[in-house]
């Protein structure tokens, strides 16, 4: 008789209660059987960060309905073409597996794609109105660096490796 001990998804087991010793098709059935709760459990991460995705996109489309003076400092509505800019970054980011935590209109009048992580430093890309685009880091001990996003997809890359290890906590260079 087959007995099945999920203490958490990933270290499922099937152990036969019959047996001292697992045979050999007990084995290869208990493998198979890892292998699909490892499956599934990697599918429900892939789909949960899917979701936030699909969330921060409509949350960027919304943003065409946003009138200008929208914070009450005379701040710019974000106009399409910067919305369609971050759009297209947006989009990158996702090959990355880099997910704003907001998308939220700028001060500045554009679009910001706002990052937070577990550690002090953050980070926001904005597409402005005037097609500026530029990416900050920054981090909760006043320290900020600020870059103008790169045309090139190559330097795209990069850019996006530093935002995700500076999200990670590594330290900004103070000058």
């Amino acid at each position: 008789m087959l007995s099945f001990a999920t203490p958490d998804a990933i270290q499922a087991t099937a152990v036969d209660s019959f047996e001292r010793t697992s045979s050999r098709d007990l084995q290869a059935f208990e493998l198979r059987f890892r292998k699909t709760v490892q499956s599934s459990n990697c599918q429900s991460q892939f789909l949960t960060m899917f979701d936030v995705f699909k969330r921060q996109a409509n949350l960027l489309s919304q943003l065409s309905l946003v009138p200008d003076d929208w914070n009450g400092y005379g701040s710019p509505a974000p106009s399409g073409e910067a919305i369609g800019i971050a759009r297209t970054i947006l989009n990158i980011l996702w090959t990355e597996r880099l997910i704003p935590r907001r998308v939220l209109p700028s001060a500045e009048g554009g679009v910001a794609l706002v990052f937070s992580s577990t550690s002090e430093n953050r980070a926001v890309i904005e597409t402005l109105n005037n097609r500026e685009t530029i990416i900050l880091f920054y981090d909760r001990s006043g320290n900020s660096k600020t870059l103008d996003w790169p045309e090139s997809t190559q330097v795209q890359h990069e850019f996006l490796l530093s935002l995700k290890d500076h999200l990670r906590g590594a330290r900004l260079a103070v000058a």
